[in-house]
């Protein structure tokens, strides 16, 4: 009983033999003969479908293909905005500005950074007349938030 393996799109194996179809090739079967095949995973194959083939008539026949779990070799680096904007500005103001994605008081913005309300408060005036903040009271709180300046700058950290 003969059995038909396709190991990928353009690999099968039948019979004892190999078979190759790769676009601009001709079809190749190579006998196997019980030599055996070399099996070799590489990190750095880049073919659409994964799969290269070396026979030479002197050696054993050889598949080389992508190896699962290569890792990202080819991805950018992703940045992480915060850590950026403290390189750039500093723990408290780069805090102070990722928090005021959405308005706050100041007391509300001291719970939520672990700081006084003090430190907020100067921090807020000083983003206040760098222009990257705004204020609205409302009762008897004042409301602070990105200004438009304000959410372009924490637009190109992100």
């Amino acid at each position: 009983m003969r059995c038909a393996v396709d190991l990928a799109d353009c690999l099968s194996y039948t019979a004892g033999a190999l078979h190759i179809d790769k676009p601009g090739h001709a079809d190749g079967a190579y006998g196997l003969n019980g030599d055996g095949l070399v099996l070799t995973p590489s990190a750095f194959k880049s073919s659409l479908n994964g799969l290269s083939y070396q026979i030479v008539p002197e050696f054993m026949p050889m598949l080389i293909y992508s190896a699962r779990g290569g890792g990202n070799w080819y991805t950018e680096t992703r940045i992480d905005p915060e850590s950026q904007l403290r390189i750039a500005f500093g723990d408290a103001p780069a805090r102070m500005l990722l928090a005021l994605s959405q308005p706050d008081h100041t007391s509300s913005l001291a719970l939520r950074l672990f700081l006084t309300a003090g430190a907020v408060s100067q921090q807020l005036k000083r983003l206040h007349q760098a222009g990257l903040v705004v204020s609205q009271r409302i009762g008897h709180k004042v409301y602070y938030r990105l200004s438009e300046r304000g959410a372009k700058l924490v637009g190109l950290f992100s």
